[in-house]
């Protein structure tokens, strides 16, 4: 959030301007994304770029991909506290809640472009199935 909003400086705590700012800068992305929504965020990419570039390829061989990694941020976020116990793990959330809400924001504004898309579960399917290929 704060690479988004303060070009990534550090001089204070950042607060709920700074998401907002971050927030805005998100919606006037081109291609956004997150890992929980990384097919979905490159399928609705590829599509609103495809008139400028007609011939972006964003299909991907998986890299760098732990086998025991947790399926979802909830599951992994459960596994950090039972390392960590409660106490240094609710300071982290503490410290982290501003990144936690841009993460929502920008699912949701996946989601958003991704009804905007014509037959997105299709195009869906079509780009994990051509990931899959490249293995």
């Amino acid at each position: 959030m704060n690479i988004l909003a303060n070009q990534g400086k550090y001089y204070r705590p950042p607060g709920e301007s700074d998401l907002e700012l971050a927030r805005s800068k998100i919606l006037k992305m081109a291609l956004l994304g997150s890992l929980e929504m990384f097919d979905e965020s490159l399928v609705v990419g590829r599509y609103f770029l495809h008139p400028a570039w007609n011939k972006l390829d964003l299909t991907y061989k998986p890299q760098n991909v732990a086998a025991n990694k947790k399926s979802n941020l909830e599951d992994r976020l459960s596994e950090i506290k039972a390392l960590c116990g409660d106490q240094i793990y609710d300071q982290l959330l503490r410290m982290n809640q501003l990144d936690l809400r841009l993460l929502a924001a920008v699912n949701l504004e996946v989601q958003r472009r991704a009804k905007l898309v014509p037959d997105f579960n299709k195009k869906l399917d079509d780009f994990k199935t051509n990931c899959l290929a490249l293995i």
